[in-house]
């Protein structure tokens, strides 16, 4: 990482977690509607255990896209197989619906997990699951401001 892009990386970091529990939320709420009007189409991975459907490739495409255009600097790693590397060190990572089966089978145990990987470990978490949602900041050693408080998990609209 170049001197010139830290203080620009460092000043974007909260801005950046707020984006990503808005962005995780605002999917949630779509995707919650998406399962009540449109049943997912299923295929197998790698064997009859690891299953993707359709919906989990429109929640990656609707991560990515708009990980992109916020954060252009940022790598992105999806589970079912967005690549893009960055400027930064700064890696996306997200699992579009962690726990695809339970999903499928009209389950309640699937979230929607994103995560901002950065030199030291993930720092920012978002994950919005059925009717809950939980956010996780980690303090950094990058000089970031320090521990951010743990956001409880709360009851999301449905």
């Amino acid at each position: 990482m170049t001197e010139e892009l830290r203080p620009a990386m460092i000043k974007s970091f909260w801005p950046l977690a707020d984006f990503a529990r808005n962005l995780v939320a605002a999917c949630g709420a779509r995707l919650r509607e998406r399962r009540r009007s449109i049943s997912p189409a299923m295929r197998e991975k790698g064997s009859y255990r690891d299953i993707v459907t359709d919906h989990d490739l429109w929640v990656q495409q609707y991560l990515a896209e708009a990980l992109q255009k916020e954060a252009p600097f940022c790598g992105i790693l999806g589970e079912e197989g967005a690549r893009r590397q960055g400027d930064s060190p700064w890696t996306w990572v997200l699992d579009p619906i962690d726990g695809t089966t339970n999903y499928y089978q009209a389950g309640r145990g699937y979230a929607i997990s994103l995560g901002l990987v950065v030199p030291g470990g993930t720092r920012v978490g978002a994950s919005v699951g059925g009717k809950l949602w939980q956010s996780l900041e980690a303090p950094s050693p990058m000089g970031l401001g320090g521990p951010a408080p743990r956001l409880p998990t709360r009851q999301c609209s449905t």
